[in-house]
């Protein structure tokens, strides 16, 4: 996945629309001072993909409603497997949140690309899957290896070799050590069948 755009509109710290662009450039840097509102910025992208955020005192999405706002709006742009998508989301204090994919034509930052809404992202379910498949990152894993949340650096250090498997599987393939557990595993049960019928015997 390659970011290409963030648009944030009364999101958390955010009153006024602001749009970054990341086309152009292999590495970009994000620098200000304390509260300027760069790790909001991280935070607007883990919430279009996942829908969550890292808190501040926010318990619900409508709390990241900017406080002199009614409602939100957080736009992510990225490219994936050479295809450009836009995540919107949109929150209010009174009705339902609303969230739309869409399939662009062209890169942002050309100009205002077409959309087309993506197929089968309708419903919470499908969006989780299409995510997953697209990004291939549940958001545990995102929030661990990708985007590491401050104070949360140490996530995967302090996992359990359960959790930390789980993280990693999801990072590098292991079909090849999984199948290399697995045939261990059978060798054992094979060889402790053959040690109790030789202790039988």
């Amino acid at each position: 996945m390659i970011p290409v755009r963030v648009y944030v509109e009364n999101f958390m710290s955010y009153r006024e629309g602001q749009e970054l662009l990341f086309d152009g450039a292999p590495l970009w840097v994000l620098s200000g001072e304390n509260g300027a509102g760069k790790s909001t910025i991280f935070d607007a992208i883990r919430f279009a993909l996942y829908g969550n955020h890292r808190g501040g005192g926010a318990k619900t999405q409508k709390d990241l409603i900017n406080h002199k706002a009614d409602a939100l709006t957080v736009e992510f742009d990225f490219l994936v497997d050479g295809e450009a998508y836009r995540i919107r989301r949109t929150v209010r204090k009174r009705g339902k949140a609303t969230r739309e994919v869409f399939r662009l034509t062209d890169s942002p930052s050309k100009g205002k690309p077409s959309v087309k809404p993506e197929a089968n992202t309708d419903s919470d379910a499908d969006f989780k899957k299409w995510v997953k498949r697209k990004i291939s990152l549940d958001d545990e894993a995102f929030t661990s290896c990708i985007l590491l949340i401050q104070g949360k650096s140490d996530k995967l250090i302090e996992a359990t070799p359960s959790e930390r498997y789980k993280i990693l599987k999801q990072l590098i393939d292991l079909t090849a050590y999984d199948k290399l557990h697995q045939l261990v595993d059978a060798r054992r049960k094979d060889c402790d069948g053959q040690v109790k019928t030789s202790n039988f015997n």
